[in-house]
């Protein structure tokens, strides 16, 4: 345990690992949401416009963010309200922590500041790691106000509700659980009618604000999709995605198991010690998601739609973890292992090839290095690749890398016909590249690299050259 004198240190030291850890990300290439986003964000007139723009990819504080800065502005800087808001989860762990025991004040911002998950999605354009941030803001304030019914607690239990849903749709996952949690809470500590008052009261602004958005924001909205799934492989991922364990393999499924374990292990201990979070672990971190996958049946899942969900979760595993730490002998020894090799595997996931987006300027700058004048460029459907998708990744980065002049994207339908000087092949699994493609009229065109990408964002490149341009 850490000495009270010595926790102001302890708890500067784990901010600047958790900042250090997400700064690398931020320079990795953009990958196609991000793209999508900043897409999005500049065809619109107004703010207003964005909230009224109803697909999925449209993260709605990130969108209004990337309006503000304006096109032309270094891509690094698009990823700032999703670092921010990712040490500031460091922090916001410690600060929930604390409401327990300074062990697990600890133990919280160690885990959220070396969790694989929540690093990496503190470095990407996208709405998941504010979303997070104000989960634990609006659970912070939950408490507080269950504690002391001050004004103060429900204006920011209310506006971190609100703008959480603007951040990503999947707050509403804590939201639900965080209602229940609430209910059953002052039940325990007042009548039934004062604690029925006690949370409609603290409910209702935020239910109506989220309720207005939802109309403008969310009714009609189209789902962009993605690629096939399994929901089992899905959920494996998310969990050991948390402990920076492996995405595929018989790996994967070991790593998932331990941490599922020690999940359970959490839930039920809170509940024997009579620690009525239970209530939100159960219902927002397993019972909320599961109702989501089942009824509404997404088009496309990803680990990423469980973070909301993965943070509930881990604020419970801190707990437990500390509580083994604080009792001492063998079990503060294997919670510590545990701890530690949390850190050590989250390290590795941040510095190895899972945490990269993809190469996406390097393979067009190498495009037009080996080319002469304009050079053309066509998608593969091969492996089931968009005309849409890569048409949109080299406009972007021809523009990124100043040749937007000397790079004409062609569609395959065309380049069929008239052929292109190269080809990009899509492979969203990093499945080996054979030597050389040829297309419908027998055009063989040959490999010239692979750019590949991690198993969490964006899409492997492999890039073919028509060999009678190969000089």
């Amino acid at each position: 345990m850490v000495r009270a004198n010595r926790l102001p240190l302890v708890a500067g030291l784990v901010l600047v690992l958790g900042a250090a850890l997400r700064l690398p990300g931020l320079w990795t290439d953009l990958q196609l949401d991000e793209v999508w986003s900043l897409q999005n964000a500049f065809s619109a007139n107004s703010w207003f416009d964005l909230l009224r723009l109803k697909i999925d990819n449209n993260h709605h504080l990130t969108s209004m963010y990337m309006y503000a800065l304006g096109p032309d502005t270094a891509a690094v800087l698009y990823r700032l309200l999703a670092y921010i808001s990712g040490v500031a989860v460091v922090a916001l762990a410690w600060l929930v922590g604390s409401r327990d025991s300074p062990t697990t004040a600890v133990v919280t911002a160690v885990l959220f500041a070396t969790s694989a998950a929540f690093v990496f999605y503190s470095s990407e354009a996208r709405g998941y790691a504010t979303a997070v941030c104000l989960t634990l803001v609006a659970w912070y304030c939950l408490r507080r106000y269950a504690e002391s019914p001050r004004p103060r607690w429900l204006l920011g239990f209310a506006i971190s509700s609100i703008a959480g849903v603007m951040s990503h749709q999947t707050f509403v996952l804590f939201y639900l659980g965080a209602f229940i949690w609430c209910d059953a809470h002052t039940q325990r500590h007042h009548r039934l009618r004062d604690a029925t008052r006690l949370t409609m009261r603290m409910f209702a602004l935020p239910t109506v604000g989220i309720g207005v958005f939802a109309v403008i924001a969310f009714a009609g909205q189209q789902i962009g999709g993605g690629f096939p799934f399994e929901v089992p492989v899905i959920l494996a991922q998310t969990l050991t995605l948390v402990a920076g364990g492996p995405q595929q393999g018989s790996g994967l499924w070991l790593v998932a198991a331990v941490v599922g374990g020690i999940t359970v292990a959490a839930v039920w201990s809170a509940y024997r010690l009579g620690d009525d979070r239970w209530f939100l672990y159960l219902a927002a971190g397993v019972i909320a998601p599961a109702i989501i996958v089942v009824l509404r049946r997404p088009p496309t899942l990803a680990p990423r739609y469980f973070l909301v969900p993965a943070a509930v979760l881990l604020v419970a595993v801190a707990r437990f973890l500390a509580v083994a730490i604080e009792h001492g002998g063998a079990r503060r020894a294997l919670a510590g292992a545990l701890i530690a090799a949390q850190v050590i595997a989250g390290a590795w996931f941040t510095f190895s090839p899972n945490a990269s987006r993809g190469g996406y300027r390097a393979a067009l700058t190498r495009i037009v290095q080996q080319s002469a004048g304009v050079t053309t460029v066509a998608s593969s459907d091969r492996f089931g690749g968009s005309d849409w998708r890569t048409d949109m990744m080299v406009r972007y980065y021809a523009t990124a890398i100043g040749e937007r002049g000397r790079l004409r994207y062609v569609p395959p339908t065309q380049a069929a016909v008239e052929g292109a000087d190269w080809i990009i092949d899509e492979s969203p699994d990093n499945a080996p590249a054979p030597s050389s493609i040829s297309d419908a009229k027998g055009r063989e065109y040959t490999i010239d690299g692979t750019y590949p990408a991690g198993p969490l964002s964006g899409i492997t490149w492999q890039v073919y050259r028509q060999r009678h341009a190969a000089r």
